[in-house]
């Protein structure tokens, strides 16, 4: 896993050329064109300044993210990755809400878990001592740290375990990945209560009680 730049993250770059309209196999609406144009213009290896954009033209296109990661077009699922990394790159949060954004259109992303998978961590000595990088499936790495928590979200019994991308943008940890989070754990009492908590990037983050 390399190391993580702008901030503690980057965006990486699998591709050099992005995906034109013809690259998509799913039929596609006058509205989900523009949009797949217009994300398709951008630099492959920069993060857009979606904070910057503030379009007045909402859509409702039927763009969605089940638990498992799957990014969805209406009924079809998207297949092709750079796609999906395309997507993820003008992502923004707004509240509890999910958007992909481009200076001229907001398109609504109804996201079940999080908008993006964790699929491999690695422990590592870092600048602040111990440090736990996260790559999602689409290239990003971030390493936890207090801009950038692990975030323990759903039950005791069906824990939905996070991390912050960036700008409040949550990845859910993948299952095998946080059974290795786990294992990097270790026991502290808070407020009475036996409880496992990792450290990272001189931050500690609560996985819960046991």
């Amino acid at each position: 896993m390399a190391p993580a730049t702008h901030g503690s993250r980057r965006c990486l770059s699998h591709e050099t050329i992005p995906p034109g309209p013809d690259d998509y196999v799913i039929p596609m609406t006058e509205s989900a064109d523009s949009l797949f144009r217009r994300i398709a213009g951008q630099a492959p290896d920069e993060l857009p300044p979606v904070h910057l954009w503030h379009p007045t033209d909402v859509k409702d296109i039927g763009m969605r993210v089940s638990r498992d990661g799957t990014w969805w077009y209406q009924e079809s699922p998207i297949r092709r990755q750079r796609m999906v990394r395309l997507f993820s790159r003008v992502l923004r949060r707004e509240g509890r809400d999910y958007y992909l954004v481009t200076p001229v259109e907001k398109v609504r992303l109804d996201v079940e878990a999080a908008p993006l998978l964790v699929v491999r961590m690695e422990v590592r000595q870092g600048d602040r001592g111990r440090e736990i990088a996260f790559e999602t499936s689409v290239g990003d790495i971030v390493v936890a740290d207090r801009e950038h928590p692990v975030r323990m979200h759903g039950t005791p019994d069906s824990p939905l375990p996070v991390v912050v991308v960036r700008d409040e943008i949550e990845a859910l940890i993948a299952r095998n990945v946080y059974y290795e989070l786990v294992e990097q754990g270790r026991l502290a009492d808070i407020n009475g209560v036996q409880t496992l908590v990792v450290d990272s990037g001189g931050a500690s983050f609560e996985l819960g009680a046991v």
